[in-house]
């Protein structure tokens, strides 16, 4: 994945090394992805610039904004 904080707004990456995890994949007029992370779902900053979400069938992983990882993790842990 690219440099974070560019100036068009938040970069993500879905990573799925299987098939198996996707359960619907679209992009006529619009794009959709849904699917299945999978057990054992673990939530990391990285380097203060990425949220990582990881679990058994791939990794969501999203480029955050200076300040917004706080954010983040304060509301995961009101969850």
């Amino acid at each position: 994945m690219g440099k974070a904080n560019t100036a068009r707004g938040h970069s993500f990456s879905i990573e799925m090394p299987s098939r198996k995890g996707i359960h619907n994949l679209s992009i006529n007029g619009g794009s959709t992805i849904e699917g299945d992370l999978g057990d054992n779902i673990s939530f990391e900053i990285i380097e203060g610039i990425m949220l990582q979400i990881s679990g058994e069938n791939g990794v969501f992983r999203l480029d955050l904004r200076e300040g917004e990882s706080d954010a983040v993790l304060r509301s995961l842990k009101k969850s």
